[in-house]
């Protein structure tokens, strides 16, 4: 992110297939991580995103 961002980043995430469930943590800061977890039949597939200065 450029430095001096102070707004944090809001992640969405969406899917084509009904049977996938996503939960979404939100950062709480603009250096912080959000995560994304995609649940299929109880096979869940985490993605950590983080956010740094530039």
């Amino acid at each position: 992110m450029p430095s001096g961002t102070t707004q944090v980043p809001n992640i969405t995430a969406s899917t084509d297939n009904e049977a996938v469930k996503i939960d979404i943590q939100q950062s709480q800061s603009t250096t912080g991580r959000a995560i994304v977890n995609c649940d299929y039949n109880g096979v869940v597939k985490t993605y950590n995103i983080h956010f740094t200065d530039k």
